[in-house]
């Protein structure tokens, strides 16, 4: 073989094992101080409308990953608030009593926390008194070249640099500067979507919805619709099973008790969808096929 393309061919595999090794997001780097006694740390995170997330019990762990926790979806083009409370151990005219607090989201999904995915950058200097715990929220917009699906939120927080530490990175210290970190970093998935996708479908009991037959080979599909509450105005709305609206129903004025709505589906091809109901702000999931 010729030796031109030998030397092709392995620099080739070193990109590739190169390529496979950074296809994780990093783990930041610790030194120092760890601990019950450790000086600050993120006590509580909110993510807009999404389940709050209490992780006091992870307070003394430098660094963690919520894998297990459902934050939700992000719609593409959307705004945002991120709630992030911080509990400061700590106050001492030796220190200035300042925590940086810094939050990315991996927006090109390329494993890395950039400058321009910073969504949170803070220092804040309200901690007078110790074991005080103080909130700061910022808004956000998800940009509109954001890459939909699955992504990481990181959050990082610690001493300010006014005491003598580094600035905080995305990895954690590169270095040990013979502080150590007093703070800690906490990893969260988030997703992505469209800005047409519906985010959150959740189970209620104001009303009750089903269709019959749920496989239709015709035009028109027929919903039964139990409403529990006196307000009567709800929202119907078809979704596909990427989460995509490709029908959307003008608001619907219907009796307490029992209501049934025939819907033109003509022009909606063959395939399975979901019917989705807003009612008094709850959404209500129902799964229907189209034979024809």
């Amino acid at each position: 073989m010729n030796k031109y393309l030998i030397i092709y061919f392995m620099l080739l595999n070193i990109m590739l094992i190169n390529t496979a090794i950074s296809q994780e997001y990093c783990t930041p780097y610790f030194t120092g101080d760890n601990g019950p006694d450790k000086f600050t740390g993120i006590t509580n995170v909110k993510l807009n409308s999404l389940p709050e997330i209490n992780n006091s019990s992870d307070y003394n762990d430098w660094y963690v990953f919520f894998d297990n926790v459902e934050t939700g979806s992000l719609k593409i083009d959307n705004e945002y608030e991120l709630t992030i409370r911080v509990k400061w151990n700590i106050v001492s005219a030796f220190f200035s009593n300042k925590a940086q607090i810094y939050a990315w989201i991996d927006w090109n999904q390329n494993f890395l926390f950039e400058e321009n995915e910073i969504v949170m950058e803070v220092l804040k200097t309200e901690f007078i008194e110790a074991g005080t715990e103080i909130d700061t929220t910022i808004q956000f917009i998800v940009p509109s070249n954001a890459v939909e699906g699955e992504t990481r939120l990181r959050i990082s927080e610690d001493m300010g640099i006014t005491d003598g530490h580094l600035d905080v990175t995305s990895c954690g210290y590169p270095t040990d500067n013979g502080l150590g970190q007093h703070g800690n970093v906490e990893d969260y998935k988030i997703k992505v979507v469209s800005p047409n996708s519906v985010s959150s479908i959740q189970e209620n009991s104001n009303h009750q919805i089903s269709i019959n037959p749920n496989i239709i080979n015709s035009d028109n599909m027929l919903i039964n619709i139990e409403l529990m509450s006196n307000s009567n105005n709800i929202e119907l709305y078809v979704i596909d099973l990427d989460g995509n609206i490709v029908l959307r129903i003008n608001s619907k004025n219907l009796n307490l008790g029992h209501n049934n709505v025939n819907l033109n589906i003509s022009y909606l091809s063959f395939g399975k969808y979901y019917l989705v109901s807003n009612y008094l702000g709850q959404n209500h999931l129902s799964p229907f096929i189209i034979s024809k």
